[in-house]
């Protein structure tokens, strides 16, 4: 841990992260465009989508739950 804050991290960020980079061993650009996708972890199922359509908001089209007498 750098000995005192923000500055040890500030400076680990701009003296060193730099030298990993060069050398490879340090991305210097993410993959994705989402936090999900850069740690390559896949998309999770939609739990509601898979309960059926009337579990949407109130008023939606085809959300209303079924009248029963």
């Amino acid at each position: 841990m750098p000995p005192h804050l923000p500055g040890g991290l500030e400076d680990f960020v701009d003296h060193v992260v730099p030298v990993l980079q060069r050398r490879g061993l340090f991305r210097t650009e993410y993959g994705g465009r989402t936090l999900r996708e850069h740690y390559g972890l896949a998309r999770p199922a939609n739990r509601l989508a898979a309960l059926g359509p009337h579990l949407g908001p109130p008023g939606a089209k085809g959300t209303s739950l079924p009248i029963t007498s």
